[in-house]
């Protein structure tokens, strides 16, 4: 009976081992797997951070793009305002250009009309470089003053009404040598200069 009962207490020590050592087996892999869960845990909460993080950067994305698109439009308003300021400004100059011609034309019919007679034919060059005299035009000119100045009792009272094509008996039937012509269609003559 006795070894019976030691047999007996030797088996439950064995099982007592047995379970001890799953014990701590199965304590090992809890505190393990906690280790684990923690880890995973302070993971997640960084990817949280992060994408709270970049949820905030994509909502300053969008603000800065609206921005952009506004600055964007701001800016076309403006190259158009520029634009119409300087179409605008063309127009003034053109307008103030033909102002400050007129006058100059004015100026220069009233010189020439207080020019001396002797001294007239100085003031064609000037003439012909204003309303862009060819060569012959500037020819036709001269030889119409000096006619009017040969012909006229006065010494010239009537190289308007042929110089301006109201003298049908001039050569050339009374031409206007005065037409309007742009630059580009015939080169003005400068008496000045040397061929």
């Amino acid at each position: 009976m006795i070894n019976y009962i030691l047999e007996r207490e030797q088996h439950m020590n064995e099982h007592l081992r047995q379970y001890q050592d799953a014990l701590r087996e199965q304590t090992s892999i809890a505190t393990r797997l906690t280790n684990e869960n923690n880890e995973i845990r302070a993971r997640l909460a960084e990817y949280n951070e992060a994408l709270s993080a970049a949820h905030r950067l994509n909502d300053q994305i969008e603000k800065k793009d609206l921005l952009i698109n506004t600055l964007r439009n701001e800016n076309h308003d403006k190259d158009k305002q520029i634009q119409q300021y300087e179409h605008n400004l063309r127009d003034l100059q053109s307008t103030t250009g033909s102002r400050v011609e007129k006058q100059l034309v004015k100026n220069i019919l009233l010189s020439y009309f207080h020019t001396p007679i002797d001294k007239r034919q100085e003031v064609i060059p000037l003439l012909g470089a204003l309303v862009g005299f060819t060569q012959e035009e500037y020819k036709k000119a001269i030889d119409a003053l000096s006619n009017n100045n040969s012909n006229s009792p006065r010494g010239g009272s009537g190289w308007l009404t042929g110089w301006l094509g109201g003298n049908p008996a001039a050569p050339g039937g009374g031409t206007n040598l005065a037409r309007t012509r742009t630059q580009s269609e015939t080169p003005v003559y400068d008496p000045n200069k040397v061929n």
